[in-house]
This record gives C-alpha cells, sequence and structure tokens, in this order.
C-alpha cells in the first residue's frame, strides 16, 4: 500500500485524527485496505459463527418451527445448556465480586517501614472505588461471565472515556469482535476489529467534535451472519428492511506511516459496508517509540514501538485445533443437548399418539359429514349399527412411549452434567440414599473441574486490571473519593509502582461458603491459641468470610485508616533551609577562625608584654653600672624601644577588639595578626 502521506510517529502520537492530515486518496486507500483484512477475517470464523448460532439459541431456548413427524408436534428444549451457564456463573460471580474490594496489590521486595505495603493498599481500594462506584464495570462483568461458559470466550475493552475523563472497560461479545480464526493471540494479531452500530446523531456528533472525518454518507445495509439471525430470533425482532445505523468497524492494525519500512500500531474507523474512513488514531504514547541508540547500525531507526492492546481475552476451555475462539458449553453441550430434546420429543409424540388414538373407518360406517375426531361430552350421530361399526373400526396399533428412550435421557443428562460440573450435588440437591463422605468428595470433584476454569477468569482479571493500572498512571493527579464515610486521597506517586503487583482480591481457587468459613474460624482459632498470628487481619478475615458488612466501622484498623504519607519539603523552602544551614556553617566556621585569632592575638600581647619587661630590666642595670654619657643614650635607646612595645601592645589590643566585634555581628576579618604585625 503506497501513500503519499510521511509523517514522524513521535508527532502523530498525539493527533485526535491523523486522517484529517491526509489526501482523501491516502483515507480511501487505508480504509479499503482495513475492509479487505476484516473480510478476511470474517470468512475465517464462518464455521465457528454457525456452531456458535446453534449454541445460542439452545442456551436462550428459542423455538424454531417443526413440521416433523406432523405439524404442531412436540418442540421441547431440555435447558441442559441454559443450566450449565447459570450453575457456572452463580459460583464464579459472586467469587469475583464479594464485597467492596475487587483489586489488590501485591508488595515485592524489602519494605522495612511499610511504606510500599500502605501504597499497595491505597492502589487497591482507589481501584476498587473506580470500578464499583464510578462506572459500569460490575455489571458488564456480570453479563461477561454468563456469556463467557456459553460461547467458550469473551472480551473487555479497557480505554480512557475522554468525555466523562474515566477509565472504560466494557465487555465486547465475541461475535463483535472479529479476528482471523488461527490468530494466536491478541498481542499478535495482525488484526483485530471491534464491530458495531452508530446512530446517524451520534456520527454526527463525533464529526462536529472533531473525531471524525466530515463524510457525506446514509447508513447501508449490513449482510447479517448467523449470530445476528440467532439474535434476532432469540429477541423475537425482525430487523428492518431498511438500514438505520451505521455498520462501523474500529480495527487495530499495523500501518508504515513514516515510509521505513517498520509498520506502527494503529486503530482505525471504518464503515463495514462502503469502506468509508472515519478516523486514524495512534495506539502508541512517545514513551513507546525505541529507537536504535546512537552508535549502532541503523543508529535512529525505530527499533520497536509498544502497541496499546485495548482487548483483554477472558478464556472457558481453549480450543484444542490451536483456534482464537475457545471452546464453551455451547459447543460441548450442544450435540448432547440436541439428542435429549429428540429423545424427549419423541416420548412426548409417542405419548400423544397413545392418548389420543386415531386409526382406520371403514365403508360400514354411516356417519354424515365433518370432523371424526371428538371432543370431551361430544356425541355423533350415525346411521350404522353397533356391529357394523365395530367391524368397520380399526385402531392403529401404537406402542407406549420407549423406557428405552428415558433410560438414553438419563444416560446423556448425566455425561452432560459431567462436563458441565453441574451435578445434583453442585445444584444443592442430595442425590438418593446418599453418605456424607461420598457427598463431600463428589462436591470436591466437582469444585476442582469448576477451579480449572475459573483460574483462567482469573488470569485474564489480572491482565484487565494492569491496563487500567497505567491508565492511572497517565492520567491520575489528584483525586478523592469516599469510602465508608471516610475520605481518602491518592495522588500520582502512588502508582509509581512496576503493575505486576495487581491482580484480583478473589481467590483463583475458589471454594464454597461453609469451606471459606471453617477455614477463617481455623485461622482466628490459632490467632488466639497461639499470639503468632496478625490478630486483626485474622478476624476480618473471618467477618468477610461470613459476607459481614461495613466491617471497618465494626472492626476498625489498629493502625488507623489508609491516609497519605506525610507530604514531602517544599523545594523552595528546602532550599531555603540548604542556604541557611551553609550559612550556620560559614558562622560556625568564622567563630572558630576568629576564636583562633584572638588566641595568637593574646599571645603575641604577652610575648610584647615580655619584652617591654625586659627593657624596662635592662634600663635598670644600665642606670647603676654605666657612666652619665653613656649611660643617657643606652636609656633612651631602651625607651624608644620600651614605646614601641607599648605602641605596638596597644595596636593589638584594637585588633582584638575589632575581632570581638566582628565576632559579634557576624563580619569575617582576615589578616588581622598579620596586619598587626606590618604596623608593628
Amino acid at each position: 500500500m503506497e501513500l503519499k502521506f510521511k509523517g514522524k510517529p513521535e508527532d502523530l502520537a498525539g493527533e485526535a485524527n491523523i486522517f484529517d492530515k491526509m489526501s482523501k486518496d491516502d483515507v480511501q486507500k487505508i480504509a479499503q485496505y482495513c475492509k479487505n483484512g476484516y473480510d478476511e477475517d470474517v470468512q475465517s470464523r464462518a464455521e465457528w459463527e454457525r456452531w456458535n448460532a446453534e449454541a445460542i439459541k439452545l442456551a436462550l431456548q428459542v423455538k424454531e418451527g417443526k413440521s416433523f413427524p406432523w405439524t404442531g408436534c412436540s418442540n421441547v428444549k431440555f435447558p441442559l445448556l441454559t443450566v450449565a451457564a447459570l450453575n457456572w456463573h452463580a459460583k464464579a460471580y459472586p467469587a469475583t465480586i464479594n464485597g467492596d474490594n475487587v483489586v489488590k496489590m501485591k508488595v515485592y521486595g524489602s519494605d522495612p517501614d511499610g511504606s510500599k505495603t500502605k501504597k499497595a493498599q491505597r492502589v487497591g481500594k482507589h481501584m476498587s472505588y473506580q470500578l464499583l462506584e464510578t462506572t459500569s464495570w460490575e455489571e458488564q462483568t456480570d453479563k461477561a461471565l454468563l456469556v463467557l461458559p456459553i460461547m467458550g470466550c469473551v472480551f473487555k475493552k479497557t480505554v480512557r472515556d475522554n468525555n466523562t475523563k474515566q477509565n472504560c472497560s466494557d465487555m465486547v461479545l465475541p461475535q463483535d469482535l472479529v479476528v482471523n480464526y488461527y490468530t494466536s493471540d491478541l498481542d499478535s494479531a495482525q488484526r483485530v476489529t471491534h464491530k458495531f452500530s452508530m446512530s446517524p446523531n451520534d456520527v454526527r456528533e463525533n464529526i462536529l467534535a472533531g473525531i471524525f472525518r466530515d463524510v457525506k454518507a446514509m447508513p447501508q445495509e449490513d449482510s447479517p451472519t448467523p449470530l445476528d439471525a440467532a439474535k434476532d430470533k432469540a429477541q423475537h425482532v425482525t430487523a428492518p428492511s431498511e438500514a438505520t445505523d451505521f455498520s462501523m468497524g474500529e480495527q487495530s492494525c499495523w500501518l508504515d506511516l513514516d515510509g521505513d519500512g517498520y509498520k506502527e500500531p494503529y486503530a482505525v474507523t471504518f464503515d463495514r459496508v462502503t469502506g468509508e474512513g472515519y478516523r486514524l488514531l495512534a495506539r502508541y504514547y512517545t514513551t513507546d517509540i525505541k529507537r536504535v541508540p546512537a552508535g549502532r547500525k541503523f543508529a535512529g531507526d525505530i527499533q520497536r514501538i509498544e502497541a496499546e492492546n485495548y482487548y483483554t481475552k477472558f478464556t472457558f476451555i481453549p480450543s484444542p485445533d490451536g483456534g482464537f475462539y475457545d471452546l464453551g458449553f455451547g459447543v460441548l453441550l450442544g450435540p448432547i443437548n440436541e439428542s435429549i430434546n429428540t429423545a424427549f420429543n419423541q416420548i412426548f409424540d409417542a405419548g400423544t399418539m397413545k392418548t389420543l388414538g386415531g386409526g382406520f373407518l371403514g365403508r360400514g360406517v354411516k356417519m354424515r359429514g365433518g370432523e371424526t375426531s371428538f371432543r370431551p361430552g361430544e356425541w355423533k350421530p350415525t346411521d350404522s349399527t353397533g356391529v357394523s361399526l365395530k367391524d368397520n373400526i380399526v385402531p392403529l396399533p401404537v406402542g407406549d412411549p420407549s423406557m428405552i428412550l428415558l433410560e438414553l435421557i438419563k444416560f446423556l443428562v448425566g455425561y452432560g452434567e459431567r462436563i458441565a460440573g453441574a451435578s445434583e450435588i453442585e445444584m444443592g440437591q442430595l442425590p438418593d440414599n446418599a453418605k456424607a463422605g461420598a457427598v463431600d468428595t463428589v462436591n470436591a470433584n466437582g469444585q476442582k473441574i469448576f477451579n480449572a476454569t475459573y483460574k483462567r477468569v482469573w488470569r485474564a482479571f489480572k491482565n484487565e486490571f494492569k491496563k487500567l493500572y497505567k491508565l492511572n498512571q497517565i492520567f491520575v493527579k489528584s483525586d478523592g473519593y469516599m469510602d465508608n464515610a471516610q475520605y481518602f486521597e491518592i495522588t500520582a506517586e502512588d502508582y509509581t509502582e512496576n503493575a505486576n503487583g495487581i491482580c484480583p482480591v478473589a481467590d483463583p481457587n475458589v471454594i464454597s461458603d461453609s469451606d471459606r468459613q471453617a477455614q477463617a474460624a481455623m485461622v482466628a482459632g490459632r490467632a488466639q491459641a497461639t499470639g503468632m498470628y496478625n490478630g486483626y487481619l485474622a478476624e476480618k478475615n473471618l467477618l468477610e468470610a461470613y459476607s459481614v458488612s461495613n466491617i471497618d466501622n465494626l472492626l476498625p484498623d489498629p493502625q488507623g485508616p489508609m491516609a497519605l504519607p506525610a507530604p514531602g519539603p517544599d523545594p523552595k523552602m528546602l532550599e531555603i533551609e540548604i542556604k541557611q544551614k551553609a550559612q550556620a556553617l560559614k558562622e560556625q566556621q568564622f567563630q572558630m577562625e576568629t576564636q583562633q585569632l584572638g588566641i595568637e592575638i593574646q599571645m603575641e600581647i604577652a610575648e610584647s608584654q615580655a619584652r617591654t619587661q625586659k627593657l624596662q630590666a635592662e634600663a635598670i642595670l644600665i642606670l647603676k653600672e654605666a657612666d652619665s654619657t653613656e649611660m643617657d643614650q643606652k636609656i633612651a635607646l631602651i625607651n624608644a624601644q620600651i614605646g614601641a612595645e607599648k605602641a605596638y601592645s596597644d595596636r593589638l589590643f584594637k585588633q582584638a577588639d575589632l575581632i570581638l566585634k566582628a565576632n559579634k555581628d557576624g563580619q569575617r576579618r582576615v589578616g588581622v595578626v598579620d596586619a598587626a604585625r606590618s604596623n608593628a
């Protein structure tokens, strides 16, 4: 696909609609390329659509026209598939959402001060609040867990709603997410198309909002698929003769828009019927682009782009043929359910024939025209005698309903329940002559079948929560929310850890309520007896096992509510504090230096006074020994030296006073002693 448009991926990452930068010819090429890929993927899964269309009709017990063995014959739909799906959903839904917490975050590595644990608790509480209180996540999950066991797989689409400024994770039915059947997984899929309908008003709103191109088009009728036909029959509706909505598709694909030979991940919205392009959006952020480092071959070229995968796949039973779409009860129980339906209808039809009777009328039966069948309390006139009637009426020989068919039905239902893990015990019914030990063993074995499928669901929830966590890393700035009448806050700093620690609160190994309560009671008892357990958590676990509401108020956390840690210092205040400490250090150093200078001056003063005293002693000695003329000269010289020493001492005292004053004023004086000495 040759395009005139060339754009740098970093420049296209933030565009609302890249189609606005392209020529009409380039837009048409890209949209038609996506439509051709979509048509190819639809064709690859045609057989899967046919099988699952029958599964939907069985699950919803859709009655279709039946004329064999006669018009109006028995048309029973045995609810084997329906019961199996409801039973699985009844265990999976409360196991997934049990209380106010659905998300938790594990802590990896050392946590000596408990800061990581508190941060993880705040993140888990905040994400649980987001899902349960601000979005329709629980409703969407409820639907998904009912569709999953029937269809074999279901999807969640996790995106940021720019209109509501909230994270959304909505269910996408498997028939509405078109992937080539032999694709291995979503991450490696070259195309993933989400098909949906949009009213003309919605399309117009998106055009005016700058989300879609300004396309002048009318809705065109799309070809119905087997799944669409099954849905219409289940809902007892008839599709309109003319299209009223646009048949849209959003395809996650790879396109080379910069011409470097490496395809980048984009999302293209197009009309599935006409192939008209409406929107082109980058499925990556600038931080997801990895280029070859400098100094290596191909330096600067794009080495890899981490694509944003909007979808999370929930798997029931992986397909043995390696196909993308997985197995559900619809495929596994469908043939058994059909056989049970056939056997039931044969028994009912045989009973109808046996009850209503019928046969042959000979020529000897002379009756007036009209119906020959009887209604209760009805008598019909005849011109024949009793003997003639008896001889000319031959009843049709009809046998009793076959008991073999009844046993066959029991056999098929039994194996169907084994496949579905929906035995009498699993459904809350005790079989006849059941022993306590045997019941526990059978129940435990049946629980293992359920756990094997639920663990896959648990892994899918973990992947979904990772997508939501990443959105919070990007968009959460500062948020406040209420939880049990208490106000809590969350900041972007709380979402700095790796998303690998995010997982569901639900246990991947689902156990019954009685087992959970017994386990919690055992732990609480051991905590009280040994004192080696966390008593608060053990007691809280026991209350949660019994589904007690308002636990946080009944059993307050001894460590108090999970408030945010003390805010860090203001950078400006921190800078001022550093400057103050530096100034204090300088002043301390100055005081030490001035003290040293004072000591040196004191020593100089003492030495000067000693020299003065020595000169005075020499003068006294001269007065005793020398004659008058020589004495006068020597005395004059000594007096001059004594005067100089006194002057020097006076200057030292003045310098000492200056140092003391400077020390008090905080002003530094350098070279005081040297100045005093030079002056001397």
